[in-house]
């Protein structure tokens, strides 16, 4: 849990730093639906649905250059059907940074 305190504190810093800095910011939120599985030796695997919530700042470094850090959470996993019904739910939260 403090790598995740981290990379939020590293998140926010960023998004601060370039909003303070910026000549033109846009904020936005994104929500989506996943439809994950997973690799391996089992072959009666299906898509397990899940949900992608996050919220992105995009600002302008320069004319061409721009920043956008984004940060999510994304449910994804696996429905395994070929010894008994078993179900792997993945949480993760992803911190994108793209330049």
């Amino acid at each position: 849990m403090n790598k995740f305190r981290y990379i939020l504190l590293l998140f926010f810093f960023i998004t601060f730093t370039a909003w303070s800095n910026a000549q033109e910011t846009n904020f936005g939120l994104k929500a989506g639906l996943n439809l994950s599985t997973l690799g391996g030796d089992f072959e009666d695997g299906s898509f397990k649905p899940g949900i992608q919530v996050g919220a992105f700042l995009e600002t302008s470094l320069t004319e061409f250059v721009k920043l956008q850090p984004e940060i999510y959470f994304s449910q994804q996993g696996v429905n395994i059907y070929e010894i008994d019904d078993i179900s792997i739910k993945l949480n993760y939260v992803n911190v994108p940074i793209l330049l």
